[in-house]
């Protein structure tokens, strides 16, 4: 009898203890995982180590159209996934944090394959020198110029680009690519790309105001499709050419209308295969910091943490 009534004690013992244990390591997973973050996030952006601590040691709470609700405990272990998602939405990020992330929200996507035969690419506003589709690519014959404005209704202030270019090799000579950002006729920046005609390359930003100007060198690939991207965040701008950042500027102020991307008319043989435009999120750690919640596009989920 007495061993009857002591055995539900001292199991009650053991899964308290159990639940405990449970509890501590789980806690210390996260805080393993939330640091680990920060420690790489804050490379990229300074303000996250002060933001991460915030979230982790604050009272959380998450609301939701499912009306979703949890433990304070189980609400940590969402956020420091959730920083896992957006921090680093792919493997490769996870390796390296300055990789390119694409916008979520997609503008245009065009790989041409309803552009009629013999007729101009509908996506696109096109002034200057005939394009013409060659097994799938969008060809621009050297020496002539042509720009083309994408049907872009409303640019975002946080966007990226994406292009698929190709020059051939000619004896010599060069072909610019050139993205500008305008404000009514005027360009009020814009990043350019140079191919030459021995597989080097230039990468350049101009702004008008207050009249500053970066390049800097690249190699490309003769003869085969090479990877162009843009992609401008809260006043930063970014370029990268087959998975390899060229250029980081920030701070930059130059608000636009319309942009447009013109080839020069350079001797240089090029073609063009899908383009991408699309809105991407704002700086992650710029929002939390500013207002306390983040909302993407994909969730209809408000985040917020209170002291």
């Amino acid at each position: 009898m007495l061993e009857a009534a002591e055995e539900p004690d001292w199991r009650r013992r053991r899964a308290r203890g159990e639940q405990q244990d449970s509890a501590r390591r789980n806690r210390c997973v996260t805080r393993c995982l939330t640091l680990l973050v920060s420690e790489q996030a804050a490379q990229a952006a300074p303000g996250w180590r002060v933001g991460w601590r915030v979230v982790l040691d604050s009272r959380i709470s998450v609301s939701t159209l499912g009306g979703f609700t949890g433990s304070g405990e189980t609400m940590r272990h969402v956020i420091a996934l959730g920083w896992l998602c957006l921090v680093f939405p792919g493997v490769s990020a996870m390796q390296d944090p300055w990789d390119f992330v694409p916008g979520e929200k997609l503008l245009i996507y065009d790989d041409f394959s309803d552009m009629p035969k013999g007729g101009a690419p509908p996506h696109w506003k096109v002034r200057g020198a005939t394009l013409r589709l060659v097994d799938g690519r969008l060809v621009a014959a050297p020496g002539q110029t042509t720009t083309l404005w994408p049907n872009v209704t409303k640019w975002p202030n946080n966007f990226t680009i994406e292009m698929d270019i190709l020059g051939k090799p000619v004896e010599d000579g060069q072909r610019l690519f050139a993205w500008e950002f305008l404000k009514g006729d005027a360009w009020v920046w814009n990043t350019t790309i140079h191919l030459n005609n021995e597989g080097a390359c230039r990468v350049s930003i101009e702004i008008a105001d207050p009249g500053e100007s970066q390049a800097a060198d690249c190699k490309y690939q003769l003869d085969k499709p090479n990877t162009y991207a843009l992609w401008v965040q809260d006043g930063r701008i970014r370029i990268y050419l087959n998975g390899e950042r060229l250029m980081d500027l920030n701070q930059v102020n130059a608000p636009f209308q319309t942009a447009s991307l013109r080839i020069d008319n350079g001797p240089v043989p090029v073609s063009m295969g899908p383009f991408r435009i699309a809105e991407s999120a704002p700086d992650v750690s710029k929002t939390l910091l500013a207002s306390g919640r983040y909302i993407t596009h994909a969730s209809a989920s408000t985040w917020t943490a209170t002291s």
